[in-house]
């Protein structure tokens, strides 16, 4: 787990690579062995709770477009994430995206 002061960058960086595989990301409740992990899953993963997790969580709720699902951050990317028509490659995406838009930020 990342430091409460990690960067946004270092935050997305660490969650993309939770779920860099089509096999470490899932939808619906994780595996019993924490073998799969969701969008909002991943960022909760890699930092505890504080103003950086809200930053990524938000970053990726508006990439995603997720914010027709649920007005709270976490739960409209869970709901984004678990929708049948979202796929990996959609999660992906989004990630990548993410990581592109911060990958200079300090």
């Amino acid at each position: 787990m990342l430091h409460i002061d990690a960067s946004l960058r270092e935050v997305i960086a660490a969650a993309r690579k939770k779920i860099d595989t089509r096999e470490k990301w899932g939808q619906g409740l994780r595996t019993y062995r924490l073998e799969t992990c969701c969008a909002a899953e991943a960022i909760e993963d890699v930092v505890p709770h504080s103003t950086i997790r809200r930053q990524a969580y938000r970053l990726i709720k508006n990439l995603a477009s997720a914010s027709k699902y649920d007005n709270d951050i976490s739960y409209g990317i869970i709901e984004w994430n678990d929708a049948p028509e979202t796929s990996y490659e959609d999660v992906k995406q989004v990630f990548d995206h993410a990581y592109a838009i911060v990958k200079d930020f300090k």
